[in-house]
């Protein structure tokens, strides 16, 4: 992982990592002068390989197999995997555009399990859902 001061980082020998970063510096791309000192957690599991093992990577949300970014003042460059909003009146902004405190949460496939009670989800604007049209 590439190391930013101020940054703590763990990382497992299989390509996982937790990083606790937020000061700005020139090879930090999550941090500028609107939010720098603010923090940025980001959980990452399966990130790409360097082929030596010896170079330094930085997370990339739509690369790494899996992760979660949790946001106080930071935009991130997520690609969402479908941004259709016909129906809404007005269209929320997409993940890449979007800067502020948010939780965003990348993988191949996500499952909301409720063993014993609800799951709840409320909104203070809009709630949306959108999907491919199965055949």
């Amino acid at each position: 992982m590439q190391p930013f001061p101020g940054d703590l980082i763990f990382e497992g020998r299989q390509g996982q990592s937790v990083r606790f970063t937020g000061y700005k510096s020139k090879k930090n791309i999550f941090v500028d002068d609107s939010n720098n000192g603010k923090p940025l957690l980001i959980i990452s599991n399966g990130q790409e390989s360097v082929g030596n093992g010896y170079d330094h990577i930085i997370e990339d949300i739509d690369k790494d197999s899996s992760s979660i970014y949790l946001t106080s003042d930071h935009k991130i460059k997520l690609t969402q995997s479908r941004d259709k909003y016909d129906s809404l009146n007005r269209k929320p902004k997409k993940a890449n555009e979007y800067k502020g405190s948010q939780v965003l949460i990348n993988s191949g496939r996500l499952i909301f399990n409720s063993k014993e009670e609800d799951i709840n989800f409320t909104s203070n604007n809009f709630f949306s859902v959108s999907g491919k049209k199965s055949d």
